[in-house]
């Protein structure tokens, strides 16, 4: 319980300071609490642990990877081309 206790007093001065209408936990600590967090909280209480899985999962299901190798001549692509729909 006091766990709860200590991750919701930086959640309420997000909110009453800062107007914060969801927070993002920066370890996984709380990984067991998050929910608990948010319904005390009334605001979305998001856990990065869960939240990386729920990516890698997705990559996964769409058949992405990174590359395994990184090439000395690879260049970034121009943000023209990403805007123009060109790639």
């Amino acid at each position: 319980m006091s766990d709860i206790v200590n991750g919701l007093k930086p959640i309420e001065r997000a909110v009453k300071e800062h107007g914060a209408e969801v927070v993002v936990l920066g370890c996984c600590g709380f990984i067991v609490l998050s929910g608990e967090l948010s319904r005390k909280a009334s605001i979305p209480v998001i856990d990065p642990t869960i939240t990386t899985l729920k990516a890698a999962e997705a990559l996964t299901m769409l058949g992405l990877k990174h590359l395994k190798i990184k090439s000395p001549h690879a260049k970034p692509i121009p943000l023209t081309l990403l805007r123009r729909g060109a790639l």
